[in-house]
Formats: structure tokens, sequence, C-alpha cells
């Protein structure tokens, strides 16, 4: 699993570089790489999920580790990630595993998903992916809809669990079913090329659909292909350069390839070389 770090544009020959592939069935630069800037995006979602009242921000260091040493599973998510972010201590990937396993030990959901994390990027652990599924199932089964939403992805990418597409689905079902916008798009992609449930582009469009508007470039950038082709929508080419462009002003540069073709061909905004070459030389950057 990569380091919980945002996901960064990369133009199409480094795309290729990593195996992506063009899906034929999206038209989009295939999964493997859009796997791995899901599970960057749901990596650093994890890591700014604490609720709003346990925020300890304003809290003496001293006061949340004295807390913390009592056995306060809240204190010892918040030392935690103190120490992962290097706030008011020296960065320590061992120390901020130590307080999460404590409060995991505990049974609290949301440090049960930071310990999977810190297990799946060999964080201040050694590298585990079946111990990271370990943490990330004990999460999920609580409800904690990032960690089913990893689960999900453990199960579609075959990371310490047997690969299973049904499995896959069913969790990125309950995380998307509780607003998770990258599971809203893993489950899109599911339907659109039929693997762990019947393929369905009207299902596709409305996962898309439900994380393109929380702002995922992805589901935005596989929505303005759903428009261009006519699949559950009707073809509409202003639609298809709305939904590229949200996706391209985010860095994806195959939307930014995309947007670059409708102002060279004119389709869906004026014919305008001048911001063809623009976006061209984004995406290629």
């Amino acid at each position: 699993m990569p380091n919980m770090r945002p996901p960064h544009a990369l133009s199409g020959e480094r795309l290729a570089a990593l195996g992506a592939t063009r899906d034929s069935t999206t038209g989009c630069w295939g999964l493997p790489f859009v796997r791995r800037a899901v599970v960057l995006a749901l990596s650093t979602a994890l890591l700014s999920a604490v609720p709003a009242g346990a925020q300890t921000s304003g809290e003496k260091l001293e006061d949340l580790r004295a807390r913390a040493e009592q056995g306060d599973a809240e204190a010892q998510i918040n030392l935690g990630i103190r120490y992962y972010d290097g706030e008011g201590v020296p960065e320590d990937d061992r120390e901020a595993v130590r307080w999460f396993r404590l409060a995991a030990e505990q049974g609290d959901a949301l440090a049960q998903a930071f310990l999977g994390a810190m297990y799946g990027d060999g964080r201040g652990v050694p590298q585990d992916e079946r111990e990271a599924v370990h943490w990330f199932r004990l999460a999920a089964e609580q409800g904690d809809a990032l960690a089913q939403a990893f689960l999900g992805a453990m199960y579609g990418d075959g990371r310490g669990v047997p690969q299973d597409d049904r499995e896959a689905v069913r969790w990125f079902r309950l995380a998307a079913e509780q607003g998770v916008a990258e599971a809203q798009f893993r489950l899109g992609v599911r339907y659109a090329t039929g693997r762990g449930v019947p393929q369905d582009d009207r299902e596709a469009v409305r996962w898309y659909l439900l994380a393109a508007e929380q702002g995922n470039a992805f589901a935005q950038a596989f929505l303005g292909v759903m428009y261009r082709d006519g699949r559950h929508v009707p073809e509409d080419d202003r639609e298809a350069v709305r939904w590229f462009r949200l996706a391209a002003e985010q860095g994806v540069a195959e939307a930014q390839f995309k947007l670059g073709v409708r102002y060279a061909t004119g389709r869906g905004v004026p014919q305008d070389d001048r911001e063809a070459v623009r976006w061209y030389q984004l995406a290629a950057e």
C-alpha cells in the first residue's frame, strides 16, 4: 500500500511506465494507477478522520500524554497522530504505532483503521498486508467507513487476502453508502466493468456522480467519458467538457489530455488551438 500522501498528476507516458493501460470499457487510463491513487486518497482521508470532538490542537502535550497513559483511547489516538505528523513532538512512526495499538486493543475502530494503514504502508512496523487486513476488518465490522473502503481495496487487489471481486464490492458498497467518495468511485468502476456485479451503466453513472459531486477527480473524469460516449446518459459534449475540466483542474493528466482534444476539435467548446496546447502541455508534464 502506498504512503499516505495525496496523489499527483502523471502524464500518459508515466502512467504507462507504472503499468497503466487504457481500459476499453471506461476509455480512461486503466485501473492499476487508479487503484493506487484511490488508496492514496483513502490514506489521506483516514489521517484526517479524527472526530471533531477529539481534536486536541489546544491541549497541552503533557496533559494529552497523561490522559493517554491513563488508558484514554481518544487521547491515545490523538497522541499517535501527533507523532505521525510531528506536531509538537519529533515525527516518529514507531511511537505513532504504539499509541494507535493501545487504543486499537481497546476496540476503538478509528485506531484499528489507523493501525491497519500503518501496517499496509510499512510505517513504524514491517509492512504486513495480512496484519493490515486484520485491523481493517476489525474496524470495518464496527462500521468504520474508511476501513470498509480499505478492506474492499485489499479484496479487489488480492492483498493480504485472496482476490475476491464480490467481497470487494460488498465492502465498497458499505463504505459508499456511508458517503466515502473513493468507495463510490470504485463501486462505479465495478458496475462499469462488470467485476463482482452484473455490468450496469446506470449504476456506474449513479455512483460516479455521487463521488464526482464530492470532488473525486477520477469519478469526474470517468463521468466525462460516460457523457462523451452516451453511456446511460444522453451523449452531451458540453457535459463531458464540464466533468473533464473539473478533473483536469485537479491535475488528472488523462482529463487534461481529453480537454485538450475537445478544444482542438471544437466539441463542447469553441475551437481554440491555444487552449488545446495549454491542456496538452499540462498533461505531458
